[in-house]
């Protein structure tokens, strides 16, 4: 039984770090095409005002 609980309770550990690994990459991701759009905003300037 004890066995089973260490299993279990590492098996939790390491899907709770792989998740937040995760959570980290989504996070990043997110940041970097906020920064893209808005490089791209910049560079399209009026065109997208549709002037």
């Amino acid at each position: 039984m004890a066995a089973l609980l260490a299993g279990f309770v590492a098996g939790l550990f390491g899907f709770l770090a792989i998740g937040k690994k995760a959570a980290d990459r989504a996070h990043d991701a997110r940041e970097l095409a906020e920064s893209e759009i808005v490089k791209t905003r910049f560079a399209l300037g009026d065109e997208l005002d549709g002037e």
